[in-house]
């Protein structure tokens, strides 16, 4: 032990600036408070270094890093992280653990970007994570539960097993966990927005994966694999000026016009796996959007010139002008009134709304009444005030299919507007079983 204390002693005082410790091998070390007074606030810098039966008690003042180190049965006990970085990129841990222990986490970034944590049952207990970013990258977590519970009060810190991050970024992008994933929200602070990242997770692969809490009005999520994961009383951003519906976060950090598939396959997921849990009304909220991605995604005749023509433009100001004023509200006019999607959406709600074919019901009899009042040519009506009635009653035959029954020698006028209601009432009425259907079911 007195050999790598005055090894350290030795690097603090070549490098004012810090101390180096590479490729260096500690077997059965103690690096207690000594060390701390050692280093004093200098970054410490193990690179490619092997941990074997170490603990760690001494606290850093400064950033540390142990990038592409390896340990076996090391554990860092009751230790304060204070530096602006605290890296452990590309290690390796191994052995029964855990390997860290009310252990405390500060300053701006906490990296395990592509680190191997493996332990018998948690890699961190009692642990809490306060720094700004916490990136868990492409991890891979060999325990039986991965458990993170967000929390910014302070409140659930003396809490037994839990690892509290009260930071504002959790990056766990591609994390494997190959035992059982927890993520956690105190519902006393579920106004703390967490800017959490899922990007590429696969849940699927994991023992299971509980979400209780959550609040994921800042969560990304796209080419997840979110079907076997449980969302207990989450969170969701919701949007719409008409009906509020809930949505990932992901399409607000969307470029115009990309990554709507990935976005689309989300909602994909999500409505399969709250079917499976009998979730319908939240369901037809993911149906919703998914339709609505779609929609995104027609574009209109002669778009790919259109996009040419402004990307030729080398003035960016009036590049900005022709999309804005030109090339947008052109698709956006072309995907509402000139697809099916539009009108799918405008007439029914994509299939989830009764209320919408109901309206369109009732304006087509009214708009049928008068077109029946003025252009029928019933010519002891037209234009007749006191017979008005006459006319609604024409336009509920017209759509009921009963016209010709009632009136067999009706005008010829009058068959054509009769025809329109009729292929209008067969297009809304189906719609509005659908969806009745589908609320009744749910």
């Amino acid at each position: 032990m007195p050999s790598v204390l005055s090894y350290a002693r030795e690097q603090r005082d070549a490098d004012k600036f810090g101390v180096l410790l590479l490729r260096t091998t500690y077997v059965g070390c103690l690096f207690d408070e000594s060390f701390s007074k050692v280093w004093e606030s200098k970054k410490v810098d193990f690179l490619e270094c092997s941990f074997v039966d170490c603990e760690f008690k001494c606290d850093f003042g400064e950033s540390v890093s142990f990038a592409l180190s390896r340990f076996h049965n090391t554990t860092f006990q009751g230790v304060a992280l204070n530096g602006k970085e605290t890296i452990f990129a590309h290690t390796t841990m191994t052995g029964d653990g855990p390997h860290f222990v009310k252990t405390k986490f500060y300053g701006e970034v906490t990296s395990f970007v592509y680190s191997h944590l493996e332990a018998k049952r948690a890699v961190f207990h009692e642990c809490s994570i306060h720094s700004q970013r916490a990136l868990f990258i492409g991890a891979s977590v060999n325990s039986d539960t991965f458990f993170i519970c967000v929390d910014n009060s302070g409140k659930l810190e003396e809490e037994p097993t839990y690892t509290i991050f009260s930071g504002e970024e959790l990056a766990l992008t591609g994390i494997r966990v190959n035992g059982h994933f927890e993520y956690y929200q105190d519902p006393a602070n579920k106004d703390h927005r967490c800017e959490l990242t899922l990007v590429g997770t696969n849940f699927g692969a994991m023992k299971s994966a509980t979400f209780l809490n959550a609040n994921f009005t800042r969560t990304r999520m796209m080419l997840s694999s979110l079907e076997s994961a449980r969302f207990i009383c989450p969170r969701w951003p919701v949007k719409g000026w008409w009906k509020k519906r809930i949505y990932v976060f992901d399409e607000d950090k969307l470029s115009p016009g990309t990554g709507l598939i990935e976005v689309a396959n989300t909602y994909v997921q999500l409505k399969k796996n709250y079917d499976e849990n009998r979730k319908y009304a939240e369901s037809g909220h993911w149906f919703y959007r998914e339709m609505d991605c779609r929609k995104r995604l027609l574009a209109p005749p002669g778009w790919n010139p259109l996009l040419r023509f402004m990307q030729s433009i080398e003035s960016k100001f009036l590049a900005g002008v022709v999309r804005h004023l030109l090339l947008w509200p052109y698709k956006q006019a072309y995907q509402r009134f000139f697809t099916w999607n539009g009108w799918y959406r405008r007439i029914s709600g994509y299939g989830e709304s009764w209320i919408l074919p109901v309206f369109w019901l009732a304006v087509v009899l009214l708009v049928g009444a008068r077109a029946h009042y003025l252009w029928g040519d019933w010519t002891y009506c037209m234009h007749n005030p006191a017979i008005i009635s006459q006319s609604l009653e024409y336009s509920v035959l017209s759509m009921a299919f009963q016209l010709k029954h009632v009136h067999p020698d009706y005008p010829k006028a009058a068959f054509w507007i009769a025809f329109g209601q009729q292929l209008l009432t067969l297009i809304l009425l189906p719609l509005f079983i659908l969806a009745l259907r589908r609320r009744f079911k749910r």
